[in-house]
Order: structure tokens, then sequence, then C-alpha cells
């Protein structure tokens, strides 16, 4: 892991970080950040505050990160993300309620909260496009 000028050693497998404010690009799968790279007002490696000494953001790098629980709340801006999941969608505040089976998700265009723990993803926002392929076959558009 990288802030800034300094390369942090995580050799625990307890590991945790926060980042505050982060804007950049970060791609996982489902069990490690396999990339992030971007800026953050402030960061946190295993309790310890990191702050911008001289700017106002610190940059920020990460390669192969392992983690049990992946948050990232206030206007995440995803894309498009495509996975395979069983399990229920919630639609417009509970109006429309899909359950599904082992089908391939499509989102397009969200923006809102993501949550990843004990393998279950959990999203929060708005979505402007969403496919859901397999036994329900339902496309979604706002």
């Amino acid at each position: 892991m990288y802030v800034d000028s300094g390369k942090f050693q995580l050799n625990s497998k307890n590991n945790y970080m926060v980042l505050e404010n982060y804007t950049g690009d970060i791609s996982f799968n489902s069990e490690e950040i396999t990339f992030l790279k971007g800026k953050s007002s402030k960061v946190f490696v295993n309790g310890i505050p990191i702050e911008p000494k001289t700017k106002s953001t610190l940059k920020t790098e990460v390669e192969k990160f392992v983690y049990s629980s992946l948050i990232v709340e206030k206007e995440v801006v995803i894309k498009k993300l495509t996975y395979t999941a069983s399990g229920k969608i919630n639609l417009n505040d509970g109006k429309n309620i899909f359950n599904i089976e082992n089908e391939e998700i499509s989102l397009e265009d969200f923006v809102g909260n993501l949550k990843i723990e004990n393998d279950k993803i959990t999203l929060g926002g708005y979505v402007k496009k969403l496919n859901i392929k397999g036994v329900s076959g339902i496309s979604v558009s706002s």
C-alpha cells in the first residue's frame, strides 16, 4: 500500500484501512481489492491516521488487498457492474421486489452505497439500467 510517497508493508492478515473522501478507481473481486488508485483527504491504516502535510489530498494506491468486508459510502459511482447472484432485488422503495436464483445481474450508471460482507452484496442508491438474465429475464431502465 502506498500513501503519498510512503510505502506501508501490511504483513498481518487482519489489516484494515479507511479512506476519507476518496476519489479514483477501484477494481475488486469477491476476495480482494485487485487495484485501487486515487486521492483521499485522510487515510487510516490499522487505526493510524495519515494526513496530508502540504496538499489537501493524499495519493493512495493499493494492489492485492484481501478483505472480509468492503463498505463504500456517500455516492459511489459504478459505470458498469456484472455478477451472478441469488437473493432479492428491491426497487422503488419496495414497490418492486424480484427474487432471483443464480442469475446474472448487470447494472449501468449506479450511484449510491456499496457493501460487500459475508459473500453478500448490498447496493443502495439509484441505477439507470438493470438487467437480470436467467429465469427472471427482467430489464429496467430509468
